[in-house]
Protein backbone atom coordinates (compact mmCIF):
# COMPACT_ATOMS: atom_id res chain seq x y z
CA UNK A 1 0.00 0.00 0.00
CA UNK A 2 1.32 3.43 -0.65
CA UNK A 3 -0.12 6.77 0.87
CA UNK A 4 0.11 10.36 -1.08
CA UNK A 5 0.42 12.70 1.86
CA UNK A 6 -0.70 15.92 -0.38
CA UNK A 7 -4.08 16.66 0.57
CA UNK A 8 -6.59 16.24 -2.32
CA UNK A 9 -4.92 18.03 -5.43
CA UNK A 10 -6.41 18.15 -8.99
CA UNK A 11 -5.29 19.10 -12.22
CA UNK A 12 -7.07 21.38 -15.35
CA UNK A 13 -6.28 20.00 -18.41
CA UNK A 14 -3.57 22.05 -19.28
CA UNK A 15 -1.46 20.29 -16.80
CA UNK A 16 0.32 23.44 -16.00
CA UNK A 17 1.54 24.23 -12.03
CA UNK A 18 -0.80 27.25 -12.25
CA UNK A 19 -3.80 25.03 -12.85
CA UNK A 20 -3.18 23.35 -9.67
CA UNK A 21 -6.07 23.63 -6.95
CA UNK A 22 -6.25 22.19 -3.35
CA UNK A 23 -9.16 21.17 -1.34
CA UNK A 24 -8.42 20.95 2.28
CA UNK A 25 -11.50 18.68 2.65
CA UNK A 26 -9.20 15.99 3.11
CA UNK A 27 -6.55 13.76 0.32
CA UNK A 28 -6.30 10.33 -0.80
CA UNK A 29 -5.19 7.16 0.08
CA UNK A 30 -3.22 5.43 -3.03
CA UNK A 31 -2.89 1.25 -3.62
CA UNK A 32 -0.82 -0.66 -5.52
CA UNK A 33 -3.10 -3.09 -7.02
CA UNK A 34 -2.24 -6.50 -10.04
CA UNK A 35 -4.95 -4.88 -12.05
CA UNK A 36 -2.87 -1.50 -12.58
CA UNK A 37 0.14 -3.85 -12.90
CA UNK A 38 -1.79 -5.65 -15.69
CA UNK A 39 -2.85 -2.68 -17.35
CA UNK A 40 0.33 -0.96 -17.51
CA UNK A 41 -0.63 1.91 -15.16
CA UNK A 42 0.98 3.14 -12.20
CA UNK A 43 0.82 0.39 -9.66
CA UNK A 44 -0.59 2.90 -6.97
CA UNK A 45 -3.38 4.33 -9.58
CA UNK A 46 -6.31 2.98 -7.36
CA UNK A 47 -7.09 6.08 -4.73
CA UNK A 48 -10.20 6.35 -2.31
CA UNK A 49 -11.16 9.32 -0.77
CA UNK A 50 -10.34 9.65 2.70
CA UNK A 51 -11.14 12.22 5.93
CA UNK A 52 -7.84 10.95 7.96
CA UNK A 53 -5.70 14.21 7.17
CA UNK A 54 -5.77 17.29 5.73
CA UNK A 55 -2.23 18.16 6.48
CA UNK A 56 0.95 16.42 5.44
CA UNK A 57 1.62 15.85 9.11
CA UNK A 58 -1.15 14.58 9.44
CA UNK A 59 -0.87 12.23 6.47
CA UNK A 60 2.88 11.33 7.88
CA UNK A 61 1.23 10.41 11.30
CA UNK A 62 -1.41 7.70 9.42
CA UNK A 63 1.56 6.72 7.63
CA UNK A 64 3.79 5.96 10.43
CA UNK A 65 0.61 4.29 12.59
CA UNK A 66 -0.72 2.13 9.24
CA UNK A 67 3.14 0.57 8.99
CA UNK A 68 3.78 0.57 12.53
CA UNK A 69 6.80 2.62 12.73
CA UNK A 70 8.61 3.56 15.39
CA UNK A 71 11.42 6.28 16.50
CA UNK A 72 9.23 8.76 14.42
CA UNK A 73 6.54 11.19 15.70
CA UNK A 74 3.86 12.92 14.05
CA UNK A 75 0.70 14.36 15.49
CA UNK A 76 -2.50 13.61 13.64
CA UNK A 77 -4.95 16.26 13.06
CA UNK A 78 -7.57 17.62 14.81
CA UNK A 79 -11.05 16.55 14.34
CA UNK A 80 -12.57 19.09 11.86
CA UNK A 81 -15.73 20.55 13.99
CA UNK A 82 -16.84 22.71 10.81
CA UNK A 83 -18.07 20.83 7.52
Amino acid sequence: MVIVAAPNIGQAESRTPASYHVDLAGGYIHRATADAIAAGRRPESHATPTDQYTTLEGAMACLLEDFHVAGLIAKHDEPRLIP
